[in-house]
């Protein structure tokens, strides 16, 4: 298996012309999401730089997890989410108090496949706490694919980015 090199400025040739998108995943090691813009600005690039606000949320309905992300001043990201499509994750471990998920925040150029920012967070306990509850509550329910892709289909044809953020289940703010 092939190792890759994240830190910026790696290029990585599975990263080269993708799409748009945001990922979030969770392994066994943490949290990780993936952020790929088309030949992102100087500005959004600084958006990642320390000093500019970071906030998380989610929401659970339909099955399915919507992790939603603001960074700097960029709009609200939505990620859906379901345990069962996690290649890296094997056991949910308990969050103890003083605890919370690592989160690798890897920002991407897809055009070029470029590592244009990197950051590392610790998410509270509480947010945590909750997140897991839902992770748990989704990797115990019976999975079908094609039915979590009509389920994210229908929140986003039904739900608007605000919309998600006023259902949220909870949040977690850092300045990073």
């Amino acid at each position: 298996m092939k190792m890759n090199k994240f830190e910026v400025g790696t290029v990585l040739d599975e990263f080269k012309n993708h799409e748009e998108e945001c990922i979030f995943d969770i392994t066994d090691n943490g949290a990780v999401m993936y952020i790929f813009f088309d030949s992102p600005t100087a500005d959004e690039i600084q958006q990642f730089k320390s000093g500019h606000r970071f906030e998380i949320r989610f929401t659970h309905l339909y099955n399915s997890i919507v992790v939603l992300a603001k960074i700097g001043n960029l709009n609200w990201m939505e990620m859906p989410y379901n345990p069962n499509l996690s290649k890296d994750f094997t056991t949910l471990q308990k969050a103890e108090d003083g605890q919370g998920l690592s989160l690798s925040i890897v920002f991407v150029d897809g055009r070029t496949g470029t590592i244009k920012a990197m950051r590392l967070l610790g998410l509270s306990t509480r947010f945590t706490k909750s997140l897991f509850k839902a992770v748990q509550i989704e990797s115990n329910n019976g999975f079908d694919v094609a039915q979590y892709n009509n389920n994210v289909n229908l929140i986003f044809a039904r739900y608007s980015a605000k919309d998600l953020l006023s259902m949220s289940s909870d949040y977690c703010k850092i300045n990073f």
